[in-house]
């Protein structure tokens, strides 16, 4: 199952290990922080990346046409990534 990778950086004032994920984000979001990028990649092998924890919270039993719709979706972004075709 392919799943997408967003890495984010935040930069803060605050130790943002005292912090929720979703209070950092809102901080950034709202001018307390500065969100200096965002990268989102498709992995298509999640177990094989390094950052992989090895959750199940996404499950094995994803539908086979969702997975071919992504698909689908990845290779129109790929073909046309800013969507101006």
């Amino acid at each position: 199952m392919s799943l997408w990778k967003t890495t984010i950086t935040i930069w803060s004032e605050n130790d943002p290990s005292e912090m929720e994920l979703d209070v950092l984000a809102e901080a950034a979001m709202y001018g307390d922080a500065y969100c200096s990028s965002m990268e989102s990649v498709l992995i298509r092998n999640p177990q094989d990346d390094d950052d992989w924890d090895g959750t199940d919270m996404f499950g094995n039993d994803v539908d086979d046409d969702v997975e071919e719709d992504l698909e689908e979706e990845v290779e129109e972004i790929e073909q046309d990534p800013w969507g101006d075709e």
